[in-house]
């Protein structure tokens, strides 16, 4: 159904053009469009058909006209148009034969579009962000200015990880020393932000709803199991990078990694250095929505407990590019029995540390398949630096040599999708020796 799979795509550009930042950084011109499918595919790993490309731009730089075009035609331009309306624009837009897809010809295009009406800046920002978009795995355009202010919005959380199901946010796991601990528990649904009901809003729009400034108060309205709903009050309180957490149950040591930053492994270290002692039965290594971070203190913390071999490395587009990431000899756990938790948020150097704890220390795996996030991405410069892309420039590769990108660690235990913190945690002890006699 061509058709359909057009109205789709369209659909999806629509959808970024929507994004209220989607205006072009002052400076983004046609002259970052000469030679950029080249450009990509002397410095990416992914797989690049300039046609392809050519065409992504084409078809994005069009709907960016038609948003522009039906904007100006609208009482207010607040948001994009729907897919209908985008295809049946006020005025006809210049069309291009599908196969004339060389600088030349999309440059022509771009001037019978601005002739239309259209914006050039937005839509040269368009076709470089379609373009991206059809690398696998995918590229990015990036605005510095937009990602500056990303950096300075309000760092206010209230310390849940949220999903949507059956219409309403379903709150998931309750991060520690966060504002949720203690008020909202696994498995509430939200029913209602600041008195605004949030059935059928999209999880994106209740991140945003759920954030704010640091000190700022959130009211929601919870419904927990058929109980009617109950307001509760949480003051937001700024993301604190969370260091690694060791606690003792059942002579187990069950060192929850919430994520991998410079001071991971140091902040490990002497955390375990006091719980060894007491860790007589075994070690749980809990990766759940563990989102990787930084692959240089991942390998340094998978290091620790594997005594040789090779942790992880990269391959790039050429030879000289790949790396070995090895193990030095020694093992902080002294061969004892392990078992690693992940699900589908795990990804990354997270997905790393798993796999080489199972290659090379024998640790079983238990939870869901994760997230199969194996890329190394790179920034490069357009010409008037107000903006760049980040393009995959090497594939991640595992202990066993294989690549993670697209291929998730299955575990060795399955968990189905949705079991509390507590349950995983006990089907984990479960998997490890009992404890010793005394």
């Amino acid at each position: 159904m061509p058709g359909a799979r057009q109205t789709s795509l369209t659909a999806s550009i629509l959808l970024a053009l929507a994004a209220p930042s989607w205006a072009a950084p002052e400076g983004t011109g046609r002259g970052d469009m000469i030679g950029f499918r080249q450009m990509i595919a002397e410095r990416t790993i992914a797989t690049v058909d300039h046609d392809a490309l050519g065409r992504a731009c084409a078809e994005w730089m069009r709907a960016a006209a038609r948003w522009k075009q039906d904007g100006d035609a609208a009482d207010t331009a607040d948001t994009a148009p729907s897919a209908s309306t985008a295809n049946s624009a006020a005025a006809p837009l210049p069309e291009e034969p599908e196969t004339a897809t060389d600088d030349a010809a999309l440059l022509a295009l771009l001037d019978r579009l601005r002739a239309a009406g259209g914006d050039e800046a937005v839509m040269v920002r368009a076709c470089l962000t379609g373009m991206l978009a059809q690398l696998e795995p995918q590229g990015r355009y990036i605005d510095y200015e937009e990602e500056q202010r990303a950096r300075e919005a309000p760092r206010g959380r209230v310390g849940a990880a949220i999903s949507i199901d059956a219409d309403l946010p379903l709150v998931g796991e309750i991060l520690p020393g966060t504002p949720a601990v203690g008020r909202l528990q696994p498995g509430d649904r939200i029913v209602a932000i600041d008195g605004e009901p949030t059935r059928g809003a999209k999880l994106s729009a209740i991140i945003a709803r759920l954030r704010g400034a640091e000190g700022s108060t959130v009211a929601l309205d919870v419904m927990r199991g058929d109980a009617a709903p109950i307001r509760i009050a949480l003051v937001r309180a700024a993301s604190q990078p969370l260091g690694p957490v060791i606690d003792i149950v059942e002579d187990i040591a069950v060192v929850r990694i919430a994520g991998f930053d410079l001071a991971t492994p140091d902040q490990l270290a002497k955390a375990w250095a006091d719980a060894l002692p007491r860790a007589r039965r075994g070690v749980i290594i809990d990766l759940r929505g563990n989102p990787g971070g930084l692959n240089y203190p991942a390998t340094k913390v998978a290091d620790m407990f594997i005594d040789g071999g090779m942790i992880g490395g990269s391959r790039g587009r050429y030879a000289q590019q790949g790396e070995r990431w090895m193990a030095e000899p020694g093992d902080v756990a002294a061969g004892l029995p392990m078992v690693v938790l992940i699900d589908g948020r795990t990804s990354g150097g997270a997905e790393v540390v798993a796999a080489a704890l199972r290659t090379r220390r024998g640790a079983r795996i238990i939870g869901q398949t994760s997230r199969g996030y194996g890329t190394v991405s790179t920034i490069f410069d357009l010409r008037e630096r107000s903006a760049g892309f980040a393009v995959p420039t090497s594939l991640i590769l595992l202990a066993d040599g294989s690549e993670l990108q697209g291929h998730g660690l299955i575990p060795d235990v399955a968990l189905p999708t949705g079991p509390d913190a507590g349950e995983a945690l006990r089907r984990a002890i479960a998997l490890l020796p009992p404890r010793p006699v005394r």
